[in-house]
């Protein structure tokens, strides 16, 4: 699906992995290097699910260049994330009275 997405862009899959996160999410990771607007660019596509079937994708894009910058920014906010919805959630917060 990411070759897919992006076309001749991609040049090459340099990483892909799955891994558990925490709240029994499992994480499919994968990390593409190509060209666009002929500028070298970096790209990680996530994609995350758990036991409840919820998921989430989201895909970081940035320069070649700005890869050391960048570091591993990616897995910090993905460990953030929980798909489960609070207990009072927004829906159920609207119909209480």
């Amino acid at each position: 699906d990411v070759r897919a997405a992006l076309g001749t862009a991609a040049r090459q899959v340099v990483d892909a992995r799955e891994c558990g996160l925490p709240n029994s999410i499992r994480q499919l990771r994968v990390a593409v290097v190509g060209e666009a607007s002929g500028l070298p660019i970096h790209w990680i596509y996530y994609h995350l699910d758990n036991a409840k079937n919820r998921r989430m994708s989201c895909v970081f894009t940035m320069s070649a260049a700005d890869i050391e910058k960048f570091a591993a920014q990616d897995a910090t906010f993905v460990s953030g994330l929980d798909l489960d919805p609070p207990e009072d959630s927004v829906e159920e917060v609207a119909r209480k009275p």
